[in-house]
């Protein structure tokens, strides 16, 4: 699966929580927690998103809900070319997901490939 987010325009995504070594999303408590934040790839690695929380979107099947404004992902940085997968565009960034959960306690997810798609300006007559 490709992770993109469109530059300049806004992002939503559902993630899911898997508890150590299950296949299943974990049930969510009303006072479980997340955050999302994105990060440059290279050895700079400049923050761009930092610690955004996340809302509970599915507490049943452990999907939490990150949102990005178009303000939040405009200055996003974005490279095109064409690598040996015939891709449009390159990776630029990685993702950290941080969970609090009350039955498991600290879950990390990293997301180590985000691409950002930029495709200009949006027409929008």
């Amino acid at each position: 699966m490709k992770f993109s987010i469109i530059k300049g325009q806004p992002f939503s995504c559902t993630i899911q929580i898997k508890a150590p070594n299950s296949i299943t999303g974990l049930p969510l408590d009303p006072g479980d927690t997340a955050t999302f934040t994105l990060s440059s790839i290279d050895v700079n690695n400049c923050i761009y998103v930092d610690k955004k929380p996340m809302a509970i979107a599915d507490a049943a099947n452990g999907k939490f809900l990150i949102e990005l404004t178009a303000d939040e992902t405009k200055d996003l940085p974005s490279r095109d070319g064409f690598l040996e997968d015939s891709a449009r565009s390159m990776v630029t960034c990685k993702a950290l997901v941080v969970a609090n959960t009350v039955s498991e306690g600290q879950i990390i997810g990293n997301i180590p490939s985000v691409y950002i798609e930029d495709f200009g300006e949006v027409c929008t007559n």
